[in-house]
């Protein structure tokens, strides 16, 4: 019933039907063609025997699950379009009760009756016009629906709402650029938080028992040049925060990659996860990072418990003891230039679903090696453009390795085991 599967972002599934021994066997029962152009990263979701499934930014489905029969159709028109919009794309809808939510590309919150298709209420969450944008599927916490926006490559300052099920009414709204006065906004020279970005995009995790929402953020603003908001951290940026739902209050935060120039986004999976570690039961976060680097954290206080590298990173000499990088000399974005340094402006990883298996205690992901030169450029902040600050030349990639990868696996072949270990 949700994007990852479950709450925990495990993105697991129990069934057993399919295995080794007939997988070569099966065959395609239906297919059915979804409106638009725009590539496709949906991820349906299948409650009671119904799929229901974004296509086109803008459109939903309600299928037969065993058929593929359309129930029906929900389309939309935009009342606004960027010119200069980016990433035109929906990654899923949210399902609590008879309503179905989903985001769009002109920043609206939009809730619709499971059993006809029609719309029961819409929400203007931000203006598009600034670079807004909802791309991935909100999250249903109790009785409210959480949305994240995109806006990282326009400066647009990011933020994380929750808004109520049943009437669509805005109850809170977390920045995740702190202003003056709130903690964090030192670590933004001048008025730079202002377009310090920090998207909140992809879908977060959600821990019912502590009654906490994880959830990543992206990239500051301007994304490669650095110059205008200082050698500061640029809190919460590439971190993951959490989150009081009933509130919106923080409750801790981890960054991943200070003061980053590379357009690292953390904006990848949270997985939550009860298990051994080093001899004691804990409640673990994992979160494989688009800077190349693997992370364990107690979720009960955002503590820092391991990092190691699963792709070839050269970034930095290690983590010390809080899971701050070690950053070597010359590996940020400068206008003169960094040496070539691997993991390029791709990342890692992104967004593409890991799985966590807690039979095996193993988790799967994919992952790309290359590595560039981060170049940057001064760049005026224009509202609703691009405000990027890249250098020329600073596209220049270069991958180690000429075939493509099989998904890696970290994990240990046991839950019992103490030790996340690479494979």
């Amino acid at each position: 019933m949700h994007y990852w599967g479950n709450y925990q972002g495990t993105h697991y599934s129990a069934l057993k039907e399919i295995t080794a021994d007939n997988v070569s066997r099966l065959q395609a029962q239906w297919s059915i063609q979804l409106p638009g152009t725009s590539s496709l990263e949906t991820e349906p979701l299948v409650i009671d025997g119904v799929m229901y499934t974004s296509g086109q930014p803008g459109t939903v489905l309600a299928l037969d699950a065993k058929t593929g029969r359309q129930i029906w159709r929900f389309t939309r028109q935009r009342k606004a379009r960027n010119p200069n919009e980016i990433n035109p794309f929906n990654r899923g809808v949210a399902v609590l009760g008879n309503r179905v939510f989903v985001g769009t590309l002109d920043a609206a919150l939009v809730a619709i009756d499971t059993r006809t298709g029609l719309l029961v209420w819409e929400t203007q969450v931000a203006d598009s016009m600034l670079g807004y944008s909802i791309t991935s599927a909100p999250l249903v916490v109790k009785d409210k629906v959480i949305v994240g926006v995109t806006g990282g490559e326009f400066g647009a300052r990011g933020f994380l709402d929750a808004y109520d099920a049943a009437s669509g009414k805005r109850l809170w709204r977390w920045y995740s650029i702190p202003a003056p006065g709130e903690f964090g906004n030192d670590t933004w020279a001048g008025d730079s938080w202002k377009t310090g970005a920090g998207p909140m995009w992809l879908t977060g995790s959600y821990d019912p028992d502590l009654n906490t929402l994880y959830w990543t953020v992206g990239n500051p603003g301007a994304q490669i040049d650095r110059s205008v908001r200082g050698n500061g951290d640029n809190l919460f940026t590439d971190s993951v925060v959490a989150l009081d739902p009933d509130s919106g209050r923080r409750k801790w935060h981890f960054q991943f990659t200070p003061n980053d120039g590379h357009d690292w986004d953390s904006a990848q999976d949270v997985i939550l996860v009860d298990r051994m570690w080093r001899g004691e039961n804990r409640k673990l976060l994992l979160h494989a990072d688009r800077n190349g680097m693997f992370y364990v954290l107690d979720r009960t206080n955002g503590k820092f418990l391991s990092g190691t590298s699963f792709v070839y990173q050269n970034w930095n000499r290690g983590l010390d003891a809080n899971g701050r990088p070690i950053q070597i000399p010359g590996s940020n974005s400068s206008p003169e230039g960094s040496f070539l340094v691997y993991p390029a402006l791709g990342g890692g990883t992104n967004f593409q679903a890991p799985s966590y298996s807690p039979i095996t205690g193993w988790l799967y992901l994919a992952y790309t090696e290359s590595g560039q030169a981060y170049i940057s450029a001064p760049v005026p902040y224009e509202a609703g453009r691009q405000y990027i600050g890249r250098g020329r030349g600073s596209r220049r990639q270069a991958s180690r390795r000429s075939i493509p990868r099989p998904a890696r696996r970290y994990g240990t072949s046991s839950c019992s085991r103490d030790r996340i270990t690479t494979a």
